[in-house]
């Protein structure tokens, strides 16, 4: 893909094209050449300093989205997913609790220094398994600075809630 090294501590190129359709698995691979800037900015601004500061693994359920992935995972049309500008996470043995407060530390507390496009804490979707994760995506200049910074929540039956204080 490239002859220059990968830049992550923590996570590798291969943990951010994991998809759960495997009959896509190589469109991930191909459509990444095109994304590898973005997803360098993505590890070496976010999630790596992310994962330092909390002092445990995490786990990407989502990074890089092809057209056809992103469609099928049920995707915005302008997802940052499809751009290698965003992941979802999940922290393996935390509480949706837990996660919800390492939200509010990314968008309100010691965290928030973070260069974030966009920090939402999911909430589990009854079709999906595994509990809450958060979705992470870049900030400027990635995502127009005017919507940098945008702190939601996601729950079934309410949708998208935008934050701009702490909610406590």
């Amino acid at each position: 893909m490239s002859d220059r090294p990968w830049p992550g501590r923590y996570f590798t190129l291969e943990e951010l094209l994991v998809t759960r359709h495997k009959d896509q698995a190589m469109a991930q691979q191909m459509g990444a050449q095109g994304v590898r800037l973005a997803l360098e900015a993505l590890v070496v601004d976010l999630l790596d300093p992310l994962r330092a500061a909390i002092g445990r693994p995490i786990r990407v359920t989502s990074g890089y989205r092809s057209a056809v992935v992103n469609a099928r995972a049920g995707g915005s049309d302008t997802s940052q997913h499809k751009k290698g500008e965003a992941a979802d996470l999940q922290v393996p043995g935390w509480t949706d609790e837990q996660l919800y407060e390492l939200w509010r530390r990314i968008g309100w507390g010691d965290l928030s220094h973070l260069p974030f496009g966009q920090c939402i804490f999911e909430d589990a979707r009854p079709d999906e398994e595994g509990g809450a994760w958060l979705h992470f995506s870049l900030g400027a200049p990635w995502r127009r600075a005017t919507n940098s910074g945008q702190r939601l929540t996601w729950a079934p039956g309410i949708g998208y809630r935008r934050f701009d204080t702490d909610p406590g």
